[in-house]
């Protein structure tokens, strides 16, 4: 069933849920867990429902290569169109910019509690 109350982001006049997305990565130290070397986060942000969603990374290269491959392929399946914003454009991206900063300030918190 569909929910009752969506929240509505402040971002322009997005108010159809699962329709704009916004995607960021956000570099981490590089710590282990369970024997793996996490260097980033993939963040994805739904923009009318403020849904997010977090993916780790073990590696990440500058040329974009996670896009390439068979997740351009699956989007293409299903009729999603990319379009890459360049560098330093952080107003087009503010939504997930603003993740980044909540998620980077939590996770050093808890980062740093440990050492």
């Amino acid at each position: 069933p569909p929910p009752k109350h969506i929240t509505r982001a402040s971002y322009g006049r997005i108010s159809r849920p699962n329709c704009i997305h916004q995607a960021d990565i956000l570099f981490l130290t590089h710590d282990k867990y369970k024997g793996k070397t996490y260097k980033a986060v993939l963040n994805i942000v739904d923009c009318a429902s403020e849904y997010k969603a977090s993916v780790p990374l073990m590696s990440k290269k500058n040329n974009g290569q996670e896009w390439m491959g068979e997740t351009s392929r699956i989007m293409e399946k299903h009729g999603v169109v990319i379009r890459v914003i360049g560098p330093y454009s952080h107003r087009n991206t503010a939504i997930v910019e603003r993740f980044n900063k909540t998620l980077a300030e939590m996770l050093y918190k808890i980062q740093y509690s440990v050492e």
